[in-house]
């Protein structure tokens, strides 16, 4: 399967593209009325982070809403097949719990996101449109 890649601090993030309606930019994600935002670098207490990407899941939010994830930039896609990607320890909790597992890529440690545990947050969330 095809993941986008993005950085967040020291950690890289992956992103399952099947999951994936399409990428726009924040800018873009600003100008919507009926989506929900959630910025990665908020979940990750990174609030310094720039987020210059969206990321509309396929996958409906709450109520039927648009989910967008707003990443910091998207570096790389990349293939990364099933067998490829390892479950986390029962260890990882907060964050990591909205992940599906992890996938080590030569040099690089992927952290694989569950996009369907995203897409169920129910966590106060900016709600375009709103200051």
């Amino acid at each position: 399967m095809r993941y986008f890649v993005c950085a967040m601090g020291g950690v890289q993030l992956g992103m399952p593209a099947g999951f994936t309606e399409r990428i726009i930019t924040a800018s873009g994600a600003a100008r919507g009325e009926t989506e929900s935002r959630i910025s990665l670098a908020d979940l990750f207490g990174r609030k310094d982070q720039d987020t210059p990407h969206g990321i509309v899941l396929k996958s409906a939010g709450i109520d039927g809403e648009k989910m967008i994830l707003l990443a910091p930039k998207i570096e790389k896609d990349i293939e990364i097949e099933d067998r490829d990607i390892h479950g986390l320890p029962d260890c990882f909790s907060g964050v990591y719990n909205l992940m599906k597992g992890v996938c080590f890529n030569g040099p690089d440690l992927i952290f694989i996101m569950d996009p369907e545990k995203i897409a169920k947050l129910r966590l106060p969330r900016e709600k375009a449109g709103t200051p």
